[in-house]
């Protein structure tokens, strides 16, 4: 019997990349490189599952204010989106939203800086 392959057994698939790993600018982030293979893991994930429903969601940490944390959770959520496109990802099948600071990896108070907190996930179905 031929081994079942990870998108045959699990319902969805969520790539985290956190404290705003994913970037597209050299100095920004662990560079470029390691951006380019996470893009590349993503692509990979979503022909795997011949999916047409990917999630991106951008997430902050507490300092700012909420409205401008959603904002920039957005703004998150948008690059990684732009990435995706720019490699050939369908725009219909992306959703992009943000949380902002309202579902944090790290529970903190208000004004606490947390890299774990700003991340975006990325959900292949």
């Amino acid at each position: 019997m031929p081994a079942k392959s990870p998108a045959d057994s699990e319902p969805h698939l969520t790539i985290v990349a956190a404290g705003d790993r994913l970037h597209s600018r050299p100095g920004h982030g662990p560079g470029l490189r390691q951006s380019e293979a996470l893009v590349a893991s993503l692509l990979q994930a979503v022909e795997d599952r011949q999916s047409t429903d990917v999630s991106i969601t951008g997430h902050t940490d507490t300092t700012g204010t909420a409205p401008a944390n959603v904002e920039l959770g957005l703004r998150r959520a948008e690059r990684v989106a732009e990435m995706l496109k720019q490699r050939g990802l369908a725009a219909e099948f992306l959703t992009v939203v943000s949380h902002g600071e309202g579902n944090l990896l790290v529970n903190t108070p208000d004004g606490v800086e947390e890299a774990r907190n700003r991340r975006v996930e990325v959900t292949v179905r």
